[in-house]
């Protein structure tokens, strides 16, 4: 998963190019660099480590004023992060720069004999192989290149005879082509675009351009010349940029309430969630035998909320499942059957590969997105966009929190559609959603002083538990996620009455254990558990509902303040993204880019 950036235009692209790399540093930080015509050749500048490493380098040039180059921000597949493995790559008359994977890389390595590389990449592989195919007509080559490789990809390539022209080339990966005043973008993300233009082409699978200061040129898979749609982005630069809080990931949560109001803009009617706008009508609904809820990370654990919701209003067979090994399962899918596929990206490779599956067995498909035009939203049957706002910190927080929303909502309208229950019961569940939900994270998010006191319990912790019954163990799930994310504490989650069955052995006296109960029906159970490890020694974080009777131990709690049948789950979440927020501020973690991590991760 990687960030590329290319400019051919009017005067110096150096600084656009480079302000490009630094919004997409979020995709990947390993390396970065820049390959640029320079007096009629081509100059390459990389460096391992972050973007500004190689700035640093740019900076330090005289003369270095280009009108054409492409960029890249690398996260490490093939070949560690070095200098040497750094895009962009060179052979020959190309120099190229990728995201994704090149799956059969060693067999065009075999193909290309005895040629020797200096990288440890499938890239450099690609740009030999591409260079082999390459008389003068780059438009040509890449086609014949790209219909040789497997797996997804997009390339950005310059050749050193045709100065001024980027080419460019996707497969699965996402690729783009803003037009601006006096010149062309292409890149992997539209937030690397906002600052010079809201208008873009989003390219096709198969699609091969040649993109100059005038216009692209855009050929189809079968090598027709083809006009794609220009979009505009319904977001401006501004909402890409931290607007004065310290941190992404803060200035996100505290975005959710009005994430939250967007998502729910005109999805409700007469008081109850409604998704007919969308292509989701009850008479859709009623017809689904079973749902498969199909997502990777951040975006499971909101999926296990759906099904949990779902298979209790709906009263049908719901199943979650890992992206990555949905399609290894054996999966019984019927064309009865709903499959429905989360992403905040709409690029994560291997949720693109479920859905691509899904649809193969003749099941009804449904796109859980934020980023509208993105591979996911292109190849479901219909789309319900998140319109959560971009989400630049790698530890999503917002577009979870409406995913978990959204989820539980259309649970509640499949119920309703399929007569499980009735009109007042949706319109109660809704009016948490869509009214008490967004003020209520709102209030939680104004008390962060209270949750930086928890998180003083894990400023110094080796390993941290997260328990819950019921919806809360997903909960748990997801808090637990979070503060491995960005503090690197070793966390487990489990079901709270589970943990004594073995995982209690590793609690100690340094151990936090973080509770969350938000159900009163289930409160005592979840106490009986809290107990047995507080009697280990466990330092006991609670997040609870109000009221719930404890306040005679000597815990650390933190109460949520209304009384919710429903949203009380998510209330939680967001406690919980806080709470791994000022713990890994506490423990100076890079908060925005963890370490190994990238956003959305483009390969299987």
């Amino acid at each position: 998963m990687c960030g590329i950036i290319g400019y051919t235009g009017n005067g110096n692209g150096a600084d656009i190019v480079l302000d490009g790399l630094f919004r997409l540093e979020y995709r990947g930080y390993d390396s970065a660099g820049v390959a640029a015509f320079c007096r009629g050749k081509i100059k390459t500048v990389k460096s391992v480590g972050r973007v500004e490493n190689t700035a640093r380098k740019i900076r330090d040039l005289r003369d270095f004023a280009p009108s054409c180059l492409i960029g890249h921000t690398r996260w490490a597949t093939h070949g560690a992060p070095c200098d040497i493995n750094a895009h962009p790559h060179t052979f020959g008359a190309v120099t190229l720069v990728h995201n994704g994977i090149v799956e059969n890389c060693d067999e065009l390595k075999r193909e290309l004999e005895d040629t020797s590389f200096i990288s440890a990449t499938d890239t450099e592989i690609f740009a030999a192989y591409l260079n082999s195919k390459y008389s003068g007509d780059g438009v040509s080559a890449l086609r014949c290149a790209m219909e040789k490789i497997s797996g997804s990809s997009a390339f950005c390539a310059l050749f050193s005879d045709n100065e001024g022209v980027i080419f460019a080339a996707k497969r699965g990966a996402p690729l783009m082509i803003g037009i601006a005043d006096g010149g062309m973008l292409v890149a992997s993300d539209i937030t690397a675009l906002l600052p010079y233009t809201k208008r873009y082409i989003t390219l096709e699978d198969g699609d091969v351009a040649a993109v100059s200061k005038k216009g692209a040129v855009i050929y189809d898979s079968s090598g027709s010349i083809v006009l794609r749609n220009v979009k505009t982005a319904d977001f401006n630069a501004e909402d890409a940029e931290k607007c004065g809080f310290e941190h992404f990931m803060l200035k996100e949560i505290n975005e959710e309430g009005e994430a939250l109001r967007r998502a729910f803009a005109g999805r409700v009617c007469d008081g109850a969630a409604c998704f007919e706008r969308d292509g989701i009508p009850d008479s859709f609904l009623a017809e689904i035998e079973r749902v498969y809820i199909v997502a990777c990370g951040t975006a499971y654990h909101a999926g296990k909320l759906g099904k949990y919701y779902a298979a209790g209003l709906a009263k049908i067979p719901v199943f979650s499942e890992t992206a990555s090994e949905f399609r290894y399962g054996a999966p019984l899918i019927s064309r009865g059957d709903l499959v429905v596929v989360i992403s905040q990206s709409g690029e994560t490779a291997d949720s693109v590969a479920a859905l691509k599956m899904s649809k193969e067995l003749g099941a009804k498909t449904l796109a859980v997105v934020n980023v509208v035009g993105s591979s996911i939203a292109r190849i479901a049957d219909t789309v319900l966009y998140m319109n959560a706002g971009p989400e630049i910190s790698v530890a999503s927080t917002k577009a979870y929190t409406v995913q978990a929303a959204l989820m539980v909502s259309l649970a509640a309208r499949l119920a309703y559609a399929k007569g499980k229950i009735g009109l007042d019961r949706l319109r109660k569940i809704t009016g948490e959603l869509v009214n008490d939900l967004p003020r209520e994270i709102e209030s939680i998010v104004s008390r962060r002083g209270e949750i930086k006191k928890a998180a003083d319990q894990l400023r110094c912790a080796e390993s941290a538990f997260y328990i819950g019954r019921g919806a809360d163990f997903f909960i748990a799930e997801e808090g637990s996620l979070k503060l491995k994310e960005i503090s690197y504490i070793h966390s487990e989650a489990y079901p709270a009455g589970e943990l004594k069955h073995g995982a209690i052995a590793l609690v100690s006296d340094k151990t936090p254990v973080i509770a969350i109960s938000t159900s009163s029906c289930l409160f005592e159970k979840t106490m009986s558990n809290v107990i047995e490890a507080e009697s280990r020694g466990g330092r006991i974080v609670l997040i609870c509902g109000k009221g719930f009777p404890c306040e005679e131990r000597n815990w650390t709690r933190f109460e949520l303040l209304g009384e919710h049948e429903i949203i009380a789950p998510i209330l939680a979440a967001t406690a919980c993204q806080l709470l791994a927020y000022e713990a890994a501020v506490a423990r100076g973690c890079d908060i925005d880019k963890p370490r190994n991590l990238a956003k959305s991760v483009t390969v299987e």
